[in-house]
């Protein structure tokens, strides 16, 4: 009884370590972006340009077709998570970037 117990609490351990580990892959960038406009955000990101990068990305947006399910608005939906999580890194050291995301949260909520 106490070998099946542990046996299946190790079984258990391996599936979510495992899981944890394929999940962190996946969640890089996973190469380029391949819709249009999107390597002007990459750039106005790495100058820390927060302001080109919030008005840049309704034009990759609006240059999406009408189909959500497309492998152009998955790419998107890569790229602004992408914006998002360098944004929230620079909040505590550049006020432009908490400014910058405010404004974005605001242009996604449609407020």
């Amino acid at each position: 009884m106490l070998f099946s117990r542990l046996l299946l609490v190790l079984l258990v351990g391996t599936l979510l370590t495992s899981g944890v580990a394929c999940k962190k892959s996946g969640a890089s960038d996973g190469g380029a972006f391949t819709i249009k406009g999107a390597q002007e955000v990459i750039a106005a990101l790495d100058r820390e340009d927060y302001a080109g990068v919030v008005t840049a990305l309704p034009e990759v947006k609006a240059g999406l077709p009408e189909d959500k399910a497309t492998k152009e608005w998955e790419d998107y939906r890569r790229l602004l998570r992408k914006v998002k999580e360098v944004m929230v890194g620079a909040m505590g050291t550049n006020q432009g970037a908490a400014k910058a995301y405010d404004m974005l949260r605001m242009m996604e909520t449609g407020r």
